[in-house]
C-alpha cells in the first residue's frame, strides 16, 4: 500500500479517533468543543473522499472503512443528544441504526465495499443528517433562548427528514435483494445432484460448468467428493456439457487440494485468487477461468452454495447460476455464525 493510500486511510480513521473525544468532552458538557470536534469530522469525510479520488488512491478497504467511520460519528452524536438533550432523539437513532446494521450486513456478505454504493437517496440522508446534528449540538452549545429555540427546531426537522430518506433507502436494497431470489438467471435449489445439466446445455446453451469448491462440492478443507456427485457430472458430460472448471478462495498454498478435487471431478482448469483481497469467488476470477477455457460466458454455467457466488457468476455475465445448499459437515467459522445467519435473515425480510 503507498503512502498515499495510507494517508487517505488514516484521514478515515481520524474520524474515529474525533468520536471518542466527543464522548469526553460532552461528558464535561464542552459542547463548543464537541461541535468543533463534529465539524473536523465532518470536513474530514470530505477530504479523504477528495483525496482519494485525486490521487486516485482507492481500495476496497477504503471504500469499507468510510462509511464506517461516518457511522460511528454520527451515531455516537445521536446517543450523546438522546442523553443530555431530549429522548425525542432516540427515535432517529434506532432508525439510523437499523439501517446500518442492515447496510453493513450486505457489505459483508459480498464481501465488496464497492458492490454497494451510495444512492443519491443516501447521500441527501448522510448530508441532511449531518446536518440536523450539527444544528442540536449549536443549540445544546447557545446561551441565548433564541438561538437555541431555532438550532433545536432546525435539528428536529432535518433528523426527521433524515429518518424518512433512510426508511425509503432500506426500502431500495429490500426491493433489490427481493427481486434476486425470483432472478430468472438463478437457480435456488438444493443441491449439485439436483441441477438438471441436459436443460441448461439444451435451453441455455450451456457448454461449461464452473463450480466452487468448498461447500459445493466439498465441506470446508475437505478433498473427498460424494460419489453421487461425481456420477450427476459424468452424467453431465454425456448431456453436452464439454468443460468443467473449478473456481475457489482456497489460496495457493491449498492448490494441491484442488488438483485431487479437479481429478475425482474431472476438472480442466482451477483458478484461486489473483489478490489478496479476494476472500471470495469473484467475478474477476470467473473470467480468469474462462480464459484458460477460451469460451465466452454466454455458454458457462457457474455453482457455488452462497449468495455472494451466485452474485460473482451474475457479475461475470455467465448464462445460468446455480445457488445450491452448503454440503453438511465441517464450514468456516465466520459463515457458520455470521455469514449463514445473514442469508436466513436477508430472506426472511425479503420473502
Amino acid at each position: 500500500m503507498s503512502v498515499k493510500h495510507q494517508l487517505v486511510i488514516t484521514v478515515t480513521l481520524l474520524r474515529v479517533v474525533l468520536a471518542i473525544l466527543i464522548i469526553f468532552e460532552a461528558r464535561d458538557r464542552y459542547w463548543v468543543r464537541v461541535l468543533i470536534l463534529m465539524l473536523i469530522a465532518f470536513i474530514s469525510d470530505y477530504v479523504d473522499g477528495a483525496l482519494a479520488r485525486r490521487w486516485k488512491a482507492t481500495t476496497s478497504l477504503g471504500a469499507f472503512l468510510d462509511p464506517l467511520a461516518d457511522k460511528i460519528v454520527c451515531l455516537t452524536v445521536l446517543t450523546l443528544l438522546g442523553i443530555y438533550s431530549s429522548t425525542l432523539y432516540w427515535l432517529p437513532f434506532a432508525v439510523f441504526a437499523a439501517y446500518d446494521v442492515f447496510t453493513t450486513s450486505l457489505r459483508l456478505m459480498l464481501a465488496r465495499a464497492q458492490a454497494m454504493p451510495a444512492s443519491t437517496v443516501a447521500k441527501w440522508k448522510t448530508a441532511t443528517l449531518m446536518f440536523g446534528l450539527i444544528a442540536a449540538v449549536t443549540a445544546l452549545a447557545s446561551t441565548h433562548s433564541a438561538e437555541i429555540d431555532i438550532s433545536t427546531a432546525i435539528g428536529t426537522a432535518c433528523l426527521i427528514a433524515a429518518s424518512i430518506l433512510t426508511l425509503i433507502s432500506a426500502s431500495g436494497y429490500l426491493r433489490l435483494i427481493g427481486r434476486l431470489w425470483t432472478a430468472n438467471w438463478l437457480e435456488h435449489i438444493e443441491g449439485v445432484q439436483t441441477i438438471d445439466f441436459r436443460r441448461w446445455h439444451t435451453e441455455y446453451g450451456i457448454d461449461v460448468v464452473l463450480f466452487d469448491v468448498e461447500g459445493t462440492l466439498t465441506e470446508w478443507r475437505g478433498t473427498d467428493v460424494s460419489d453421487s456427485i461425481v456420477e450427476i457430472l459424468r452424467q453431465a458430460k454425456k448431456a453436452g456439457i464439454a468443460h468443467i472448471g473449478l473456481v475457489s478462495n482456497m489460496p495457493h498454498r491449498h492448490h494441491d487440494r484442488m488438483e485431487i478435487v479437479a481429478k475425482q471431478v474431472g476438472a480442466e482448469t482451477i483458478h484461486t485468487p489473483q489478490f489478496r483481497h479476494e476472500r471470495k469467488p469473484s467475478a474477476s476470477m470467473i473470467r480468469a477461468a474462462l480464459k484458460n477455457l477460451d469460451t465466452a460466458p454466454e455458454h458457462v454455467g457457474f455453482v457455488g452454495d452462497k449468495l455472494i457466488d451466485a452474485l460473482a457468476g451474475h457479475r461475470a455475465g455467465v448464462a445460468r447460476v446455480a445457488w445450491v445448499a452448503m454440503l453438511p459437515g465441517n464450514d468456516h467459522p465466520f459463515d457458520r455464525y455470521v455469514y449463514r445467519r445473514l442469508e436466513r435473515w436477508l430472506k426472511w425480510l425479503t420473502s
